[in-house]
Order: C-alpha cells, then structure tokens, then sequence
C-alpha cells in the first residue's frame, strides 16, 4: 500500500503487493479512505488466489499499464507525458494486449505520417517506458519495450528567426492570442508548455516573468523586453498545445515558410539574439532553463562568431 500524489494534485492510495510469483498494482479511486484501500487491497488478494486456484488471471491491458505507469511519474513530468499518452487513446480503446503493441504502434504510426520523426519518436517512448516498468516491476512476465524501435532522426541545425519574421508570423496569426504568444516565445525563450502554464501571478510589475515549472523542473525568472510586454495581456493564454500548434502552423504557411520551422525554433531563436547582444553563455543558460550550462552549448558557435565580429571592429 502507497500513497501518491496524481496529476491533479489529488493525495490517492495505490494497491501494491506481491502474490504468487506476480506483482499486482491497482490504483484505488480518488476519495477513499485508508481503511476502504485495505479493503480493496484483501479483496484483490482474494480474487487472485481464487483464480490461481482455478488455473486462470485476467489479462493485463495495454491502456491499464500506460495509465499505471504515468502514476508513477513526478507531478512536474506528469502533464507532458499524459499529453503524449493522450495520443495513443484511440488506438487502445479496443482494449489490446501488451503483446499486441507492436500492431498498435503499426496502426497509430501510419496515422501520424505528417509528424515529424522527432515526434514520433517521443510517443513511442511512452509505450515504450511504460512496457519496461512493468516488466521491471513484475506486472508483465515478458518485456515487451524492445519490440517497439525508435526512428533515425536527422540531427539538423538549430533554425534562427529574424526580428522581421517573427513579427509576420504573429501579424498572420488566425488569432490575436497566437500572435502574442508566438511573439512572447521568441522574446523570452518560453517553450510551448512553459507559456501555456503561465497565469496572472506569474509577472511582477517590473514585467518579469516567474516560471515556477520548467522542463528542468527548477523555477526561473526571465525579464520581458518592452517589445513583448504588450503580449502579457493575454495571460493566462486560454489556448490547449494543439491550437497553439496549429495556428502557428497555419501562420508559417501564409509566411511561407517551410516545415522544418517549427514552435520550438522561437526558443532557439531567443538564444541567438541574446548571443547577438553579448549574453555570455552561462547567463543564457538562466533565462532558458537548462539544468547546466553543457546543454546551452549547443549555441556556443553563435557566441564563437559574434566575438569574432567584435574583434573584426577593432
């Protein structure tokens, strides 16, 4: 018996035991006392050692270890992963096996031929973290994760926006809304789900943005230069990640620009102006969030080459 805390924030007890050379895991309902989950768990016992006595289990489902799994995960984690979980939805309603996961992926894989490798790839990260800790734990007897493959990505250089381009890109924007946080993006390096988490107390007067959840999970300030302060008006943005995406995609498209321009590059595109301007490396590293300044050296020939354009003035 465990208690954890889910994605909701909501305190919850989950059934753990081992019986029988198999380990079960059952999370109880939200709202249950102490008392009612050692119920369920001396329940769970009971049907177990029944149906060992007559020689049959139920069969574990897919849907059941995804969802078991993303129980298990940190609450700063927790949205990003049930968002990529929230893809294979419809390819589980049909209640398939882990042992089917291979004509799963197949099926959703087919679906998703417009994504992008990098993409795809994170979905099936998810089956494929969730196959192993199962396996790992003892709920599956067979380790299902190495059927699913990743796919070969082409590592290609980081994309750079000009002041100019991010501001068409807002101006043709289907709404307002899209154009500010397209435009807050490139001026503060925000990612897509660090802007969608923003709310009314997350700027201070000054106009400094307080990011308490990041990627890297530690909080952060980042200051906001007067150009975008006029986008912090729309805080909090009323926007899921899918019509954030698809409005920028509909804004790259009257820009003409092509698809290997993507949300992400307006967080890459904050790192190379700030570089432009003189930021050092490991201040950049703040402002973006990175666990440690190795990560921001991705940008360092950027930092190579303004020093060499100042030298060039002496």
């Amino acid at each position: 018996m465990r208690q954890y805390t889910d994605g909701r924030g909501r305190q919850r007890y989950a059934v753990e035991f081992q019986q029988g050379g198999s380990r079960v895991l059952r999370r109880a309902p939200p709202g249950i006392t102490l008392a009612q989950a050692k119920e369920l768990e001396t329940t769970l016992r009971r049907d177990l050692f029944s149906q060992d006595a007559l020689g049959h289990r139920p069969d574990v489902l897919l849907k059941d270890v995804v969802q078991s799994w993303l129980d298990t995960k940190p609450q700063q984690h927790h949205r990003d992963l049930v968002n990529k979980a929230n893809q294979w939805a419809p390819y589980l309603k049909t209640s398939p096996q882990p042992k089917d996961v291979l004509s799963v992926a197949s099926a959703a894989l087919k679906d998703w031929d417009g994504l992008s490798v990098a993409t795809k790839n994170r979905r099936l990260a998810v089956l494929k973290g969730a196959l192993k800790w199962a396996y790992v734990s003892g709920i599956l007897a067979e380790n299902y994760s190495p059927r699913l493959k990743l796919r070969r990505e082409q590592n290609t250089r980081e994309i750079y926006l000009t002041k100019a381009q991010v501001k068409r890109l807002a101006t043709l924007a289907p709404t307002k809304e899209i154009g500010d946080a397209i435009t807050l993006s490139a001026y503060t390096g925000l990612r897509a789900a660090e802007l969608l988490a923003l709310t009314v107390g997350t700027t201070t007067r000054s106009g400094t943005l307080m990011v308490a959840r990041s990627k890297g999970g530690r909080p952060r300030q980042i200051p906001v230069s007067k150009s975008a302060l006029p986008c912090l008006r729309h805080l909090p943005f009323a926007l899921s990640y899918w019509q954030l995406r698809k409005g920028f995609i509909t804004a790259r498209t009257q820009a003409g620009l092509g698809p290997e321009v993507t949300f992400h590059c307006l967080r890459h595109t904050f790192a190379s102006w700030m570089i432009n301007k003189g930021v050092d490396l490991l201040t950049l590293s703040k402002l973006m969030g990175h666990a440690n300044v190795s990560v921001t050296q991705r940008y360092a020939h950027l930092y190579d080459s303004s020093l060499r354009k100042a030298v060039a003035k002496l």
